[in-house]
């Protein structure tokens, strides 16, 4: 637990200090080009100060704050997999071991899912990092969505009568899945995410209507979504739904794969000049927030990355990280 006397000091001092630190150490910041053009919002850029480079780097800095703090609460690429890993055995394991009395080990079949995970503590419509590329993601899960396409074969113990049979008999009941009480994810993490997540929203809402990014990203060629999910969330919905399936590690990339990795590029250029002003104007606004959301909430953040910290642990005594 933080002490109460400075609870930002404490815990810039622990978790989300080292958080930051590591992201800075991998290089996982987002690319920003502020300041060197317009953008079709001609709204007036806003900040701690006029000078382009104090203010790039103030909004770097929010950012990066911003994301170690989410994944403080929400769990990082390793923190989310452990738990992913902690579900996937609770849903397997009354069939694993029914098949383990009939005399078959079970393939693992876990397929990693946030391999490559960068937080974006911002996310939100006019917020959310720029530069954010989904095809990143998608590269590192490759061999995963692949074998989620039905590309990964057990082996052959699967194909074998008797293991067919066996899998008819362990197979009678559905597992039981208690959502709310997911295996892995701290108490408490789930509701400060809603809470963090109100307040990006709350920066949101100040910051405008979305018509003038809309309208910008129009003329750029990129048509996003009247209604739903807009902006940033919006173009990640986008670019998502164009990508087709990633090559793997040591496979020539299709043509479709290069034209979508033109599309994505081209995209992401057009979102930096419709978006970056505004984005940078709620970074400004954001700063000053995340203060007192840290100072109200340090005990329960404290706790949660504690909680994090177990899961990992706990997967790895299942066999996480140790060929499933």
């Amino acid at each position: 637990m933080l002490p109460t006397a400075d609870p930002i000091a404490a815990l810039l001092d622990s978790a989300w200090a080292s958080r930051t630190l590591r992201a800075l150490g991998l290089g996982l910041l987002p690319a920003f080009i502020l300041g060197a053009c317009g953008t079709s919002t001609d709204e007036p850029r806003s900040g701690p100060g006029a000078d382009d480079a104090e203010f790039a780097a103030t909004a770097t800095e929010t950012q990066a704050r911003a994301d170690a703090l989410l994944e403080a609460i929400a769990g990082d690429e390793l923190e989310r997999e452990a738990a992913h890993f902690l579900e996937f055995k609770q849903l397997n394991r009354t069939f694993d071991e029914c098949m383990a009395t009939e005399g078959f080990k079970v393939p693992s079949g876990f397929l990693p899912i946030w391999t490559g995970y960068r937080a974006n503590g911002t996310s939100g419509a006019w917020m959310g990092a720029l530069g954010r590329a989904p095809s990143i993601a998608a590269l590192a899960t490759a061999e995963s969505i692949r074998a989620g396409e039905g590309g990964d074969e057990f082996g052959a113990a699967v194909e074998k009568d008797a293991y067919q049979r066996a899998v008819g008999r362990c197979s009678v009941d559905e597992p039981v899945v208690d959502l709310g009480d997911r295996p892995g994810v701290p108490e408490g993490a789930d509701d400060l995410g809603v809470r963090f997540t109100a307040l990006i929203e709350q920066v949101d809402a100040q910051l405008g209507s979305l018509d003038p990014y809309r309208e910008c990203m129009s003329k750029a060629g990129f048509d996003l979504p009247a209604d739903g999910a807009q902006g940033w969330q919006g173009l990640h919905l986008y670019l998502t739904g164009q990508m087709p399936l990633p090559p793997v590690p040591g496979e020539e990339a299709s043509r479709a794969w290069s034209s979508y990795l033109e599309l994505e590029a081209a995209a992401l250029d057009s979102d930096e000049r419709c978006r970056s002003a505004k984005y940078q104007e709620g970074l400004a606004l954001l700063e000053p927030l995340l203060d007192e959301f840290v100072s109200v909430y340090a005990e329960e953040i404290a706790r949660i990355e504690a909680g994090w910290e177990r899961s990992v642990l706990a997967a790895r005594t299942s066999g996480f990280g140790a060929g499933g």
